[in-house]
């Protein structure tokens, strides 16, 4: 093991028993990076070694071209991989006069102001979900109430229709009665006495304002459109 590679488990180790101490648990995570997660939110961080860039003469003496390549610089990075809906880069850099276990206070402080960053930004997003909902359940039902007056004016004209048919029959039953006719008399196994009963039952079935205006509009309100119609 490298004298990095010894540095960087040291950190983690020293890091995990601080936060398992403050009741946070550890796990992996992919891609090579870990996580903590602290009341229900998880963050995902590594610590690594930082790396510049070197540019690498081309063996081919002739040519000038000047390729690059990383190359270890021997300083730790920790990094805090989940978005935390900040501006700045999560990051702490060590450097020769502050060393990244000097910086393991800061960093535990900011993990647990993160899982608080990230509780509230959980909150606001189920808030506006629900409002997303509620909004979707008002314009359903504003639709619903549509559909349903609309059913409900085009069943006023159907009884409308109806009521002038039932006025119709009724003056046609009035001409046939006036003049005489054998109420005996037989058509298709009924007498015609029957057939003038049969007649006035019919228009007065498609009478709606036989009732009364109760009995109108309680027709008219038994048309209705049920949540989740189309």
């Amino acid at each position: 093991m490298s004298e990095i590679d010894r540095r960087r488990h040291a950190i983690l180790d020293a890091l995990f028993r601080t936060l398992e101490g403050k009741g946070a648990k550890i796990a992996e995570a992919e891609k090579g990076l870990l996580s903590v997660t602290i009341e229900g939110e998880k963050i995902e961080f590594q610590v690594r070694e930082k790396s510049r860039q070197v540019k690498i003469s081309s063996k081919d003496e002739r040519s000038s071209y000047l390729s690059q390549e990383l190359v270890g610089t021997g300083k730790l990075v920790f990094a805090i991989r989940t978005y935390l809906r900040g501006p700045h880069n999560e990051e702490w850099r060590e450097t020769d006069n502050k060393p990244l276990e000097s910086q393991l206070p800061r960093i535990v402080d900011r993990l647990f102001e993160g899982a608080q960053i990230l509780k509230a930004w959980h909150a606001e997003r189920e808030q506006e979900r629900e409002r997303w909902r509620q909004d979707a359940a008002r314009r359903a039902e504003r639709e619903r109430l549509a559909k349903q007056e609309q059913k409900r004016r085009e069943r006023l004209g159907e009884l409308a229709r109806d009521w002038r048919t039932a006025g119709e029959m009724r003056e046609l039953l009035a001409v046939v009665k006036s003049k005489p006719f054998p109420s005996e008399a037989g058509i298709d196994g009924k007498s015609l006495a029957d057939w003038m009963t049969w007649a006035e039952a019919t228009a007065d079935a498609l009478d709606v304002t036989r009732d009364g205006a109760e009995g109108l509009f309680s027709v008219i309100a038994s048309v209705k459109v049920e949540p989740g119609w189309g």
